[in-house]
């Protein structure tokens, strides 16, 4: 009997099998086994108000509904499923709704229609892509499931960034002292101007003070 627990994502090169046979609830955890590779905690089968909902993730404040659709041949209803989850997207408030369509072709006119109800949708190409790259490269493969789903990734740093970083930071300290000489000078120099203007003036306080004492004496001999 087929087991059906994904197995170890650390072994190399190890690729998903294809999911025509397999039901919804493996297909289910699969898709969530992809949110937690990348890094992020998604919650399998949980209800909101009065919906049930495959697989929820939270990111950044955002609430990401994914519904997982394993379809049998001859119950294609890909279109009904796009209206209906747009509707509960504006019931429910989600921010983002992913469909993973698995056993089925996903035509151009319906992923231009989930375009339109900013719905995000994986055909099986899609999914055995995420979660090979999820195993392999799970950094790479974080930036490209948000961005399939609408969620611009955050900027990370990239190596020539990086080192041009390190070498500001490290250069820094000696632009610092470099500069400290020119600034105590102009200090010092602005602190003698302040003394050189103090000892002026209590020259010519002095001479204000005294000059009269001093020139007394020559007035009365002048008088006499």
């Amino acid at each position: 009997m087929r087991s059906s627990i994904v197995p170890d994502t650390k072994c190399q090169g190890y690729r998903r099998p294809r999911h025509h046979s397999c039901r919804g609830s493996l297909l289910e955890r699969d898709v969530a086994r992809i949110f937690s590779l990348i890094g992020l905690r998604p919650s399998l089968n949980v209800r909101l108000d009065g919906h049930e909902i495959d697989i929820l993730v939270a990111y950044d404040g955002m609430k990401i509904a994914v519904e997982c659709k394993q379809y049998e041949s001859g119950r294609l209803g890909v279109r009904d499923l796009i209206y209906e989850w747009a509707t509960k997207k504006r019931e429910l408030g989600l921010d983002k709704v992913l469909l993973v369509i698995v056993g089925c072709e996903v035509k151009p006119v319906n992923k231009m229609l989930t375009s339109k109800h900013g719905i995000a949708i994986w055909d099986e190409n899609d999914f055995e892509r995420f979660f090979t790259k999820a195993i392999e490269y799970r950094e790479v493969a974080k930036d490209d499931v948000l961005r399939s789903i609408g969620i611009e990734p955050p900027m990370r740093l990239t190596k020539s960034s990086a080192e041009q970083e390190l070498v500001e930071e490290l250069l820094q300290p000696v632009a610092e002292e470099a500069l400290r000489p020119a600034e105590l000078g102009f200090y010092e120099m602005m602190k003698l101007v302040a003394l050189l203007w103090i000892f002026l003036g209590w020259i010519f306080m002095v001479l204000w003070l005294y000059s009269p004492r001093l020139l007394s004496p020559k007035l009365s001999q002048c008088g006499s």
